[in-house]
Formats: structure tokens, sequence, C-alpha cells
């Protein structure tokens, strides 16, 4: 149990799609490199550029994936408001099963509120319960999640702060006998960018992205351990943006440095340290408009990183090191009819094997992401 809990902990600082639009998906994970309406999630204050949008979310990836989802714009007198219902909490990507098996916090709702042109703040929510019926043993699982964040934006900067607070509760009635389960966590991510444009039709962009989180993690099970547990992230993010013409742009990305440091410790005062460190990682994206309708999208992602474990147990300790490497390619289509915005990401499994009626293959649908937009 304590080697599950730690590395799912571990994942779900590291994996960060859940932001994203799958026009950026499509482009191989250009997040934070090329302005879009999904920043919103990064950096709230950019909720002013984007005014009077809404949009539907539709997902069935076979790779990554927001939970189907619903978002709202829309532009006051003196303010923009943004309500989106069931989109997945910031860095809860990989969180809410880890001791539930019904409840989640998927479920949630996040309200933005952006009261200059310069200044936005975020509120999120989510609540889940299940009690099973008629059972023995009878099973009650709860989860809960408070976020509250804030953004500040120029033309040529832009600064985020999220944090978000969740709790889970996993309870176990034998009727002679009652156990629990709790974790909770506290979670701050804080990111910064900068879009600054020179001669030649480049952009250039810096980005600086840190998370902290830690867990608590209590289960009065006998032979049972408690755990606490604890992930830094930080990263550096350049990249060029190339406006090849009005119709054509190439986004060049790079991560120079990247470290990622996470630890737990039992009631033991056992540990286990993991240590992530990324010497490079590449993004490269294109998006061409080949047509007043059409957009076609396509990119590639690769990352080189040395991991290093340490284990100490009983106070013995033993460490060990290897080198990995990450690549993943993506490919997406835009279609464009007066204010609406359709954005596809092709599934992997189709491209490889091909429909069902023709090949015979077992594979998912065309497309793994849809999102609908309109601009009012």
């Amino acid at each position: 149990m304590k080697k599950v809990m730690f590395l799912i902990f571990c994942i779900f600082l590291v994996i960060n799609l859940f932001g994203q639009s799958p026009r950026l998906i499509g482009m191989g994970n250009v997040n934070g490199y090329l302005a879009d309406d999904s920043d919103i999630f990064t950096y709230p204050a950019t909720i002013n550029s984007y005014g009077n949008i809404a949009y539907g979310y539709l997902n069935d990836s076979d790779v990554s994936g927001d939970t189907n989802n619903f978002g709202l714009n829309y532009e006051l007198p003196t303010a923009v408001l943004g309500l989106y219902f069931n989109k997945q909490l910031p860095s809860l990507a990989m969180d809410d099963n880890i001791i539930l098996t019904h409840a989640s916090l998927d479920k949630n709702f996040q309200l933005f509120f952006a009261f200059n042109d310069n200044m936005a703040l975020r509120f999120s929510l989510a609540m889940d319960k299940y009690t099973s019926e008629d059972t023995s043993p009878e099973i009650t699982e709860s989860a809960m999640a408070l976020g509250v964040g804030f953004g500040y934006s120029t033309e040529q900067l832009d600064l985020g702060v999220n944090i978000l607070l969740p709790s889970y509760t996993n309870e176990i009635d034998n009727s002679s006998t009652t156990t629990e389960e709790k974790e909770s966590k506290f979670i701050i991510d804080a990111n910064a960018r900068s879009i600054f444009s020179q001669k030649d039709n480049v952009d250039w962009v810096g980005k600086l992205d840190f998370e902290f989180g830690s867990s608590t993690y209590d289960d009065d099970v006998a032979g049972t351990d408690d755990i606490t547990s604890s992930v830094f992230n930080i990263s550096l993010g350049l990249a060029g943006n190339v406006n090849i013409d009005d119709n054509n742009i190439l986004v060049l990305g790079v991560t120079p440095f990247g470290l990622l440091s996470s630890c737990s410790t039992d009631a033991n005062d056992d540990t286990d340290t993991k240590t992530t460190m990324t010497l490079p990682a590449f993004n490269v994206g294109f998006e061409s408009q080949i047509c007043k309708w059409l957009v076609v999208r396509s990119g590639i992602e690769q990352g080189y990183y040395i991991i290093t474990n340490t284990n100490e147990t009983n106070g013995v300790e033993q460490t060990d090191s290897n080198y990995d490497s990450y690549f993943n390619y993506a490919m997406g289509l835009g279609f464009v009819y007066k204010n609406f915005n359709l954005d596809c990401v092709f599934n992997q499994d189709f491209l490889h094997n091909g429909a069902n009626f023709i090949t015979g293959a077992t594979t998912s649908n065309i497309f793994g992401e849809i999102m609908l937009e309109y601009n009012f």
C-alpha cells in the first residue's frame, strides 16, 4: 500500500494535461508556449482575453484526457465571469481513486471572476459521497476539495497561483467493528510566463512552473502504516513561435531543466524518495489553416530523464539510478464555421489500426478529444 500511495501521489503532479485544449494537445502538448483560451486554468487573469465564449468538451482518449465538461465566459459591463462544470481540478489527474472506488472529485464547479483588466480570482468546489445499501459491510465514501486562485496578466506577462485542499474518507462498518481511512492534501502551484515579439515574425516565450504538494494518509486497519508524502516540482520552459504567415505557425519549445523530487515516510520512519531530472525535453508543433473552414495540427514531445530511487528500511538504504526517455506524437483537426470552432485530436489507436469495419481490429474511436466552441 505504501509504495502504491507514493507512486500515485508522485504521478498526479507530473501529468499536466488537464488544463489544456484539444488544440494544444494536437500540436504536441505545447501547453503554455502558445496563447490559448485554456490558459485561464494556469493564469486566471487571461480570461479577460476570452470573454463571451461557450464550449462543450467530450473525451474518449486512449492516451490522456480531461473529464467531459462545459464552460462559459461572459463579459459583464465592468468584469468577466467564467463558469465551469465538471472540469478536472488542477493536479488531480490520478488522485481521486487512491482510497475510494465510488466517490470522486470529477463532479465539480469552478468560478472565475476578473474584476479589472489585469487581475482575476478563481474558486473551485468539488463534493461527492457514496453509501452502499443493503450490503455487509456497509461502505461510506466521501470526497471534497476547496480551491482558490489568483492571476495577474499584462500584454507580456502572465502570473498565476492556485491552491487546492482535497480530502477523502472511506469508512467500512462490519457491525462489530468499524475501520476508517482518511487522507488530506495541500497543493499549490505558481506559474509565470512572458511572451514578447521580435522582428522576423517570431514570438519568444519563457515560462517557469512550480508545484508543491503534501499528503497525510491515516488508516486504523491493523498492520497498515500511516503515510506522509511530499512532492516538489519545478521546470523552466523556452519557446520560439514562428509565424510563417497568417495561416501557419510553428512552435519550437524546450525544457532545458526540470526537477521533480518526491518523498514518503511511514510510521516506522521508513522512506521512499524519488528524484527525476529532465535533461532536456522538447515540444514541436505546427498549426496550418489550409482553407477557410479547415485547420490541420500535428506535433511531438520527447523528454530525457535521469531517475534516482532511494529506499530506506530499518536503517538500511538502497539507491539505484537509471536513464529513461519519453516520446509521443499527436495529430488533430479544427473545423471553422462562422462563430463555431470544432477542435479534435485523433486517437493514436485508430491511426495505427484503422476502422474496425475495415481491418477487424479492436480500435478506439477516430477522435479521442472533441471540443465545440461558440464565440458570441
